[in-house]
């Protein structure tokens, strides 16, 4: 009988996942740094976080933060959509 064996794709696999779906999307001119974390959520399950640093001399207005919390919806589900089996968690930060 021949058995296959299923693995999870490790952290290095799944990294290399988003990096690719994120490179699909265009990026905000103002983000100017993406860092992915891969750890479990509060629930345990597999998670990716992606924090978006938008650049701190930008000053933000509303239709700015509308625009780039679109952008991080986006994000989201292309992830999603993509197969990756770590749900997304996006934030978009500004230091001060």
């Amino acid at each position: 009988m021949d058995t296959q064996r299923i693995t999870q794709p490790s952290e290095a696999e799944d990294k290399t996942r988003i990096k690719a779906v994120l490179d699909k999307i265009a990026l905000p001119a103002e983000i100017t740094d993406v860092t992915i974390d891969l750890r479990d959520d509060a629930s345990g399950e597999p998670a990716v976080y992606l924090s978006f640093r938008v650049d701190q001399a930008v000053r933000l207005e509303e239709k700015d933060i509308a625009r780039l919390s679109r952008y991080l919806a986006q994000v989201s589900f292309a992830v999603l959509d993509s197969g990756i089996a770590r749900f997304p968690y996006t934030d978009l930060n500004q230091a001060a």
